[in-house]
């Protein structure tokens, strides 16, 4: 059957968004494939004239004390309350791998992630206690560096479809010189990524305002890193084999995951669509997430890739999102697929 959305993952890679634009994330972190591992291919939600994205959470003071190291940065990150700490120092990762060049060294500090998604929290610490001093701050907590346009920007995974969704630059402590990175990524492998290791390169550090990326970097080096991604994936299968209906087609959820990060769905779509005017309308198929206490979580316009359901045919589709905080799964109380509301343990 033919493939839609060819340009989905040259669109991820090229996403790199500098903190002038607006304090967003990009929304629409991939989903797992199938166990075929079927290539993505391209959402193209611009050119439907829709615009996904994801607060970056509140950006909190880096403080030293009893808490987890790898926790607090994925509390920057994320914005979670101090009751999710612990568990969330239980699920991330510290790979504490390193680079040192141009007066700057790059480490890991924290990594936390699932079977096809994960975040990347790195720590670059100047020679120089002033090298950083100039970099125009802002409101929201994150600061005006860019990366050079040489490099691989995000981690990639040996062997699989991989790639990156957004970056950006953060100031976890005003007091110290070092400067934050984040970056939220995703990776397409067999058995999962927990385990796996990703290369990421760096290749110089510009500051960036409101004209743009200075003239000359700030700091001039290369930063090979070796990101092992060894965090407790929280993933738990939900449902298979469950049917429901779409747009007049019969659909079976083939897969349904969720975890702390991010839920994942993979499902057929068979019969005679009642309306077909909408590119991609195979991968709007309603998926929400609804908590036991706090607002629902909608994964409808969500990235995805699958196939063009064509007359009498079948169609694989494969979708999902991560989200803007750490959940607990044990507080969800249903995801919706479709018609059908889902209940974990049930």
């Amino acid at each position: 059957m033919k493939k839609t959305f060819d340009a989905y993952r040259e669109g991820l890679d090229a996403l790199s968004f500098s903190p002038v634009e607006k304090s967003v994330l990009v929304k629409g972190l991939v989903a797992a494939a199938s166990s075929r591992r079927r290539p993505w291919a391209a959402r193209a939600a611009a050119a439907a004239g829709i615009v996904l994205v994801l607060g970056a959470g509140a950006v909190t003071a880096y403080a030293t004390g009893a808490l987890g190291a790898a926790a607090e940065f994925l509390q920057d990150v994320f914005g979670m309350g101090e009751e999710q700490v612990e568990d969330v120092s239980r699920m991330a990762g510290v790979a504490g791998a390193s680079a040192t060049d141009g007066g700057v060294t790059v480490c890991v500090s924290a990594v936390i992630g699932d079977d096809t998604f994960y975040a990347v929290v790195y720590t670059l610490d100047p020679n120089d206690p002033a090298l950083f001093d100039d970099v125009e701050r802002f409101e929201d907590g994150k600061v005006g560096l860019a990366l050079g346009p040489e490099g691989s920007f995000f981690p990639l995974v040996s062997g699989s479809d991989s790639g990156g969704m957004s970056s950006y630059f953060y100031d976890a402590d005003p007091e110290d010189p070092a400067l934050q990175l984040v970056q939220l990524c995703w990776a397409q492998t067999e058995g999962g990524l927990a385990g796996q290791t990703a290369h990421v390169t760096l290749h110089d550090l510009y500051g960036w305002g409101d004209e743009g990326r200075s003239a000359e970097p700030i700091a001039a080096g290369t930063w090979e890193l070796d990101v092992p991604l060894e965090y407790e994936d929280t993933s738990v299968e939900l449902a298979s084999g469950l049917e429901t209906t779409y747009n007049g087609c019969d659909v079976t959820i083939e897969r349904l995951t969720l975890s702390a990060i991010g839920v994942h769905v993979e499902y057929t779509l068979s019969g005679e669509p009642l309306e077909t005017s909408r590119q991609g309308w195979e991968l709007s198929i309603p998926v929400v997430v609804t908590l036991e206490d706090g607002p629902s979580i909608d994964a409808t316009w969500s990235g995805g890739a699958g196939e063009t359901l064509e007359a009498g045919g079948t169609a694989r589709m494969s979708k999902g999102m991560g989200f803007d905080r750490i959940i607990d799964v044990e507080d969800v109380a249903s995801v919706r697929v479709g018609d059908l509301w889902i209940e974990p343990g049930a």
